[in-house]
């Protein structure tokens, strides 16, 4: 089994945690502490199910995680298209954690 560094799944969650604290800092107070802060959660939570899941033996639990884990990955884009809606970030930087 792969270390979970070296997953590409890990590598893109981890690059998209990055960016997105760089964005947050350039968010206009009221997103920065609500919606910001959220997204950097969501994505830490993900990154702690990639490492969770690359670990059980159950296929079951396995299933059960990666399905929480979609869920948090759907929720993370609908806060970034909420965003790029509201002109918060570009298209280019939604892109780039998308």
């Amino acid at each position: 089994m792969a270390r979970y560094e070296h997953l590409k799944i890990y590598k893109d969650s981890y690059d998209a945690l990055i960016v997105l604290n760089k964005l947050v800092v350039k968010f206009p107070k009221n997103f920065k502490y609500s919606m910001g802060q959220k997204m950097i959660d969501l994505n830490m939570e993900i990154l702690k199910l990639i490492y969770k899941i690359n670990n059980l033996s159950s296929p079951a639990l396995r299933v059960f995680n990666l399905s929480k884990m979609l869920s948090k990955i759907s929720e993370l884009e609908l806060y970034l298209r909420v965003l790029k809606d509201l002109n918060v970030i570009s298209i280019k930087e939604y892109s780039m954690v998308a």
